[in-house]
């Protein structure tokens, strides 16, 4: 029942399975099993995982886009790498240069952990003559993000940055600042609700299905799930100079006449304070202030977002999620038990502390020990 084991030979002890010998092994064997689990999982709140957990998700860029154009005439022009929807659009080329960055926050350089993260995305398009731009009045822009948790349970949401920049005469340049804020209603039930409900496509819709146009869902049904992803931004458009009527008049002793610039302006969805040497503005949500004109004929669209550090993703976990992430814990606290149990049985066994059969002196290695039997 026992192997003990010494050098060069070893001794095998037997007992009934109604023994005191045998019985005592057993709760020993059990007590080694069973016991590390309560004081593993316990002492590290282990059954607190069964409340609502909260945890910052990482955020990483896709680096996958859907651009569309609005024209004064009625038509539009849609720009996309993402190879699903050109394959439904029957495009090949994305029809855009385009490239993202990331930009490590002063957080991340000291503790090297993802809080704070700025994405820059900039698009050229060249594909558009002057006329076109001129006639552009609004361009809606999704770029797709992905949130993570890896902690206790292992999850994934696709979530977007979405802007829509509008002009009455054109637009030859335009940019957007702000936040992506992460909005939930109730927690994640990890083992209850299927994950296709956290982990959802942005382009593709409730059947699987592939969407002509991906902005149908945020119009639709994005805003009804339990994990929104809104971009809170301050858009600043410039329409082509061509557009403006100037009469000789520089354009930053004219910054703030709306009557002589009433095209080139921004907008912002928050109530933000803009200081000028002369003049103090408050900009209100709607209202349009001017900027800087810009002379290139170029379409170029930036994006800048900030992820806050401070976003939290609510779960909840079942016990099987824990486990598959505490079993490390258990081990080393098993592995200790483990070895003074088998002290404990060894020390019962050879002081014969309840009755048991011995065969002694069995040569090492041998490899019939589940061969011998006892008359």
């Amino acid at each position: 029942m026992v192997n003990l084991i010494r050098e060069q030979y070893a001794t095998l002890y037997f007992a009934n399975k109604c023994s005191g010998a045998f019985l005592f092994c057993v709760f020993l064997y059990g007590v080694m099993i069973l016991l590390p689990f309560f004081i593993g999982f316990t002492t590290s709140d282990f059954w607190i995982l069964k409340r609502i957990t909260f945890q910052t998700p990482k955020v990483s860029s896709f680096d996958e886009y859907y651009l569309k154009i609005l024209m004064s005439d009625g038509t539009q022009k849609t720009f996309t790498n993402v190879p699903e929807i050109q394959l439904v659009l029957g495009a090949t080329q994305p029809g855009a240069f385009y490239f993202s960055q990331k930009s490590l926050s002063q957080n991340e350089q000291d503790e090297f952990q993802a809080k704070t993260s700025n994405f820059t995305s900039n698009f050229f398009i060249d594909l558009l003559t002057e006329q076109q731009i001129k006639q552009i009045r609004e361009i809606q822009i999704l770029i797709f993000y992905e949130y993570d948790l890896d902690e206790t349970v292992s999850m994934n949401m696709q979530g977007y940055a979405f802007a829509s920049l509008k002009s009455p005469h054109g637009i030859s340049s335009a940019s957007t600042i702000g936040q992506l804020r992460l909005s939930q209603r109730h927690p994640i039930y990890s083992g209850k609700t299927p994950r296709t409900k956290y982990n959802y496509s942005s382009y593709y819709n409730g059947l699987g299905q592939v969407l002509l146009d991906p902005i149908e869902i945020i119009e639709n049904s994005i805003y009804n799930r339990n994990e929104s992803i809104f971009y809170d931004y301050v858009s600043y458009i410039i329409p082509p100079t061509t557009a403006l009527e100037v009469q000789n008049t520089p354009a930053r002793q004219t910054e703030f006449d709306k009557d002589q610039f009433p095209l080139a302006y921004q907008t912002t969805t928050n109530d933000t304070t803009t200081n000028n040497t002369n003049t103090t503005v408050q900009i209100q949500k709607g209202v349009y202030l001017p900027v800087y004109l810009s002379h290139s004929s170029q379409l170029t669209i930036n994006m800048t977002l900030q992820i806050p550090n401070k976003e939290m993703v609510m779960y909840q976990t079942e016990i099987i999620e824990a486990l598959k992430f505490s079993w490390m814990q258990y081990l080393s606290i098993f592995l200790i038990f483990w070895f003074f149990g088998q002290m404990i049985l060894e020390f019962v066994v050879q002081n014969k502390v309840f009755a048991t059969q011995a065969v002694v002196n069995i040569p090492i290695p041998l490899k019939s020990y589940s061969k011998l039997k006892l008359d």
